[in-house]
């Protein structure tokens, strides 16, 4: 998780948002596999995200479920799921 945190506080304007649904989403995978917490993972990607200049709303949503790091952890949830079927 501490790779992802340091990618997403690394990445540039322009390139932020999109870095930060990757990272969630490889989030995402860790929770599925059990690595990590998903509430864990949500909290540590806030604090990057906003370290680098995103917005509350974009990264949470308004109903704190539709921004982009809940739409990544959902994506590779999901993604590690199909695979074990």
């Amino acid at each position: 998780m501490s790779e992802l945190v340091a990618r997403t506080r690394r990445s540039v304007p322009g390139s932020r948002n999109s870095t930060l649904f990757e990272v969630a989403c490889r989030a995402g995978e860790l929770v599925a596999r059990g690595a990590i917490d998903w509430q864990i993972a949500t909290d540590a990607l806030r604090c990057a995200a906003l370290s680098v200049g995103l917005d509350e709303l974009e990264i949470l949503g308004v109903d704190g479920r539709s921004g982009t790091i809940t739409k990544g952890l959902e994506t590779g949830f999901g993604s590690m799921l199909g695979r074990r079927r």
